[in-house]
């Protein structure tokens, strides 16, 4: 059925390169494919964070592969090391480990225009060698919690204690009896503040904004909960359908004029809360001045309670050096540390940044995209002039209110129907691209519809590039929304390529030769109705 050179490689072992080599098997049968990542096993973020308290903040029944739903959870929203497992747990089944190299790092993916083959370079992270391998396609599966934010502060080379970023979190530190500083507020220091507190001398939170920490409710799963799930014909299904409802009607939240009541109306009764959590002095350092929803909310792990402890003091004070055994801030305070830790987050407006990638022109795509103003793909999976490669969780994909593995799902799937045709149709062996109207098209609607929602206000501009305006992170309409405008692909907005009798290439458009097609048998079902009825009624005469 498929061509010996219909070869694919997935870039990422986490969630959703999982799903990719997942469904080529379900969907298409396809196993002519390899996985690569980095790291040692299956996971991705979840692989790769595993600091104290790690967890999701999306309920965990929706957290999770439409096709391998678990009605095991142990609860609403599970730590690492059960979302670790979920995740192992398939693609052990659906054999993914024979199809991946671990410890292979992507450096560089140029298209050669000759071969019409990817070239991929991949460095073993461990003895450095370079291996290169081609393929036919090639999909990106690296997320955006993949490349952490530095934090540039001088002195760091003559500090004497321990410093680590909480992605890369140090198991090998002992943090008992330890003066801690930790820099940054972001969802990983308010899940890890509290289940380190208790063991520290002292913990000192530097941070430079405020966040809407919402009530964490991370309730258990009964016995009876999960027996239902498991037993009951359309339980699991049903749960699910809820849950995503209920998700998804949060972005209504987001759009600036319709949804301004519920944002205040979530403010208030948030406000609330943290100054019945935390002390007064920290009340203006903790409640927001910027809209909510602006940035992607947090839930409470037992964060806003840690601040009552003597040994725990939040500050805004800007750190402007480190020393050997101490933090020094701009109001010349001096904060001894016997470890820091980096809680900076991620750089989330960046795609691809470690990775050189070339498509026909020759032109690399974060040259591309930084001429363009910011980075930009057709529905977040496709990029002009960049033959037979996909992303996903690609630009304007991401969600502050839904489960990343839906839209990963969605992206998925997506990609499967635009290979369809040139894995099943023998007659486009060679490739697909997007065009560069299509492209234009796709985007110009995303950030149009950008400008009805408050991402792109105020404290909302943590998604945006300041320089340009340009809004690459959020997807602007309801996740939903996405699933029904990927149902079908638009195949006005590609361009195929085949090859014609003489073997020569030319362009070929499939919805038009399927148009065609479809017109043709229409044709002779026709003639061959209007003889069947003419035999039919001579023989009646």
């Amino acid at each position: 059925m498929f061509g010996e050179d219909d070869n694919l490689i997935i870039v990422g072992a986490g969630p959703s390169g999982i799903a990719m080599g997942c469904q080529l098997q379900r969907k298409f049968g396809f196993k002519n494919f390899e996985i690569y990542d980095k790291n040692e096993d299956f996971g991705g973020t979840w692989y790769a964070n595993t600091y104290p308290g790690c967890g999701c903040d999306t309920p965990s029944h929706f957290y999770s592969f439409s096709f391998e739903k678990n009605s095991q959870w142990s609860r609403v929203f599970p730590l690492q090391p059960e979302l670790l497992a979920y995740f192992k747990k398939v693609s052990s089944k659906y054999d993914l480990p024979a199809h991946t190299h671990f410890k292979m790092e992507c450096l560089k993916a140029e298209w050669n225009v000759d071969t019409e083959q990817w070239m991929v370079t991949f460095r073993n992270v461990g003895s450095g060698d370079i291996r290169q391998r081609s393929c036919k396609f090639l999909v990106f599966c690296v997320g955006v919690f993949s490349v952490a934010n530095p934090c540039p502060l001088p002195g760091v080379e003559n500090f004497k204690g321990e410093i680590f970023h909480s992605a890369q979190w140090n198991h090998k530190v002992n943090l008992a009896g330890k003066d801690l500083i930790v820099i940054g507020n972001g969802c990983s220091a308010i899940q890890f503040i509290p289940a380190i507190q208790p063991k520290v001398k002292s913990l000192t939170h530097f941070i430079r904004s405020q966040q809407w920490i919402l009530p964490g409710i991370n309730w258990q799963c009964s016995k009876m909960f999960r027996y239902i799930l498991r037993n009951i014909p359309g339980a699991s299904e049903i749960f699910r359908f809820l849950l995503a409802g209920f998700l998804d009607a949060w972005f209504f939240m987001f759009r600036t004029q319709s949804g301004k009541w519920l944002r205040d109306y979530t403010a208030r009764e948030t406000e609330k809360y943290l100054k019945a959590k935390t002390p007064e002095k920290y009340h203006p350092l903790l409640i927001p001045n910027f809209t909510m929803g602006a940035k992607r909310r947090i839930f409470n792990s037992g964060y806003l309670e840690c601040l009552s402890s003597s040994k725990v003091l939040l500050t805004d004070d800007p750190l402007i050096q480190i020393k050997e055994r101490s933090v020094l801030t701009k109001s010349g305070k001096e904060y001894p540390a016997d470890v820091i830790v980096y809680a900076t987050g991620f750089q989330v407006r960046e795609f691809l940044a470690s990775i050189e990638v070339r498509g026909k022109s020759g032109e690399d795509l974060q040259s591309r995209w930084k001429r363009q103003g910011g980075p930009r793909a057709y529905k977040g999976v496709m990029v002009a002039d960049f033959p037979n490669l996909f992303t996903v969780i690609g630009p304007n994909t991401i969600s502050g209110h839904y489960s990343v593995i839906y839209m990963s799902e969605c992206n998925v799937n997506f990609i499967l129907k635009l290979l369809k045709p040139l894995l099943f149709h023998r007659k486009y062996r060679s490739l697909i691209e997007v065009t560069e109207e299509g492209e234009k098209k796709d985007v110009e609607w995303a950030q149009s519809r950008m400008k009805q929602c408050i991402w792109n206000e105020g404290e909302g501009g943590y998604y945006t590039i300041k320089e340009t305006g340009h809004n690459p992170v959020v997807y602007p309409h309801y996740q939903t929304n996405y699933w029904f405008r990927t149902l079908i692909p638009n195949w006005s907005d590609f361009v195929m390529i085949k090859k014609n009798k003489r073997g020569l290439l030319e362009s070929s458009n499939w919805r038009r030769d399927n148009l065609i097609r479809i017109f043709v048998i229409l044709v002779v079902i026709s003639i061959s109705m209007f003889i069947l009825v003419f035999c039919i009624k001579s023989k009646i005469k």
